[in-house]
Parts: structure tokens; sequence; C-alpha cells
């Protein structure tokens, strides 16, 4: 029995001596292949002195891999400090008389042209019904364009600018870049016919290609909803 039982033991123990063998030799070739594939793969590309592989976490490739930052937290936090800047600017320019239309004298102009980097500045008349509808305009345009400031001067207690800037006409509105003018609307030249009506998109256009506010995205998303809902 004792002699059945030792030759049973030998048998098993060389049964597994035999299996764990065949189970290294099969994960040294399975490297091995690995090895070659990726020796061939570096001759082919001609980059053969090169560390390619980016499984090996000693390898450079694994370790340049690593370093990339996740592209979507770097897309987040550039967003994200776009944001931060965008509205530090809209507080600042709040704070600046952006927003509104604000009447100044002829010894604020210089200051307040100067203050912001975009000014519109209307040269309206008290007797001139016109000033008042493009008044009504700018009121409207004001609040929804905080990246620039609107001005409003009268033309008859500012003698000096309206010789400097040869204001002949009022209404006229004066836009502003830096300190300076670049471009100006003279009545309502090319917004209405002879009934002096108009809507305010289309001096919100004029102002637009003069580079005098920016495009109102929201206003673009709100109308292709609206279309989508037809």
């Amino acid at each position: 029995m004792a002699s059945y039982q030792h030759t049973t033991g030998s048998k098993a123990s060389k049964f597994c001596e035999t299996s764990v063998q065949e189970a290294l030799s099969e994960e040294v070739d399975k490297r091995m292949n690995r090895a070659l594939d990726e020796l061939k793969d570096k001759y082919a590309s001609g980059n053969a002195s090169r560390e390619r592989s980016v499984r090996g976490p000693t390898g450079p490739a694994y370790q340049a891999q690593a370093a990339v930052p996740d592209e979507v937290a770097v897309l987040r936090e550039k967003r994200l400090r776009e944001l931060k800047a965008s509205y530090a600017e809209r507080r600042e320019n709040i704070f600046n008389g952006h927003g509104r239309l604000e009447e100044i004298v002829q010894d604020e102009f210089l200051a307040n042209v100067l203050k912001s980097k975009r000014v519109l500045c209307l040269f309206y008349h008290d007797d001139f019904p016109d000033s008042r509808i493009m008044e009504h305009h700018l009121r409207t345009l004001a609040p929804a364009h905080l990246e620039t400031r609107f001005l409003r001067i009268n033309a008859a207690k500012t003698p000096f600018f309206v010789t400097k800037l040869q204001i002949r006409v009022v209404p006229t509105l004066v836009f502003f870049r830096d300190g300076v003018a670049t471009a100006r609307l003279v009545g309502f030249d090319g917004l209405s016919d002879e009934s002096r009506e108009f809507p305010t998109a289309k001096l919100a256009s004029w102002l637009l290609r003069a580079g005098a506010i920016d495009d109102d995205d929201d206003d673009d998303d709100d109308d292709d909803d609206d279309d989508d809902d037809d």
C-alpha cells in the first residue's frame, strides 16, 4: 500500500512539474513574440534606436504618454479661465458706465472717450426730433452690449469738439476705438427712408460692420431654436 501511494505521488509530482514548465514555456513564448513584434515595428518605421513601447513603465514612450495631460481637463481649464476673464471684464465695464446711454458734457469728453476701448458718442440737439429717435435705439442696444460704452453729448454745448470732429449734422454718431475716431453715422444715412423710421436691428448691423459692437450670439441661437420649432 505504501509503495502504491509513493508511486502515485511521484507521478502526480511529475505531472504538476510538467504542467508548470509548459505554462512557463507558453508565457516565455508570448513575451518573446511580443518583443519580436515590437522590434519589427521599430525597424519598419526606421526608428529602431528609439524606444516606442508604451507598455513598459520604464520606456520613454510610456513616460511621454503619461506626461501628456488629459485633453478634456486642459480644455475645461482653458474655458474656465476665459469665462473668469470675461466676467471680470464685464464687471469692470459696468463699473465704468457700460450698459446704459450716459450723458456727458464737454469737459468730460476726453476722459470718457479714453476710458474704454470702444466708445460710441452721439452728438445730439434738443430741437431735432431725429436725435430722440437715435437715443431710443441706443438705449435699447446699450444693455445688450457691455463691450462698448454708449455716450451722448449736446452738440450745442460742445463747440470745441463739434469743430474738432467736424460735426455738421445732428444726430451724428461717432465710434472711437482706443481714443481714435474710426467710423461715423451721419443722421440716419442708410437706415431709413423718408418716414424716418427704422428697426433697431438696422442700427445694430451698422455698428457691427463698424466694429463698434460684437455679434450677439445668444440672439442667433434663439433664432435657430425658433426655426427648429417651426
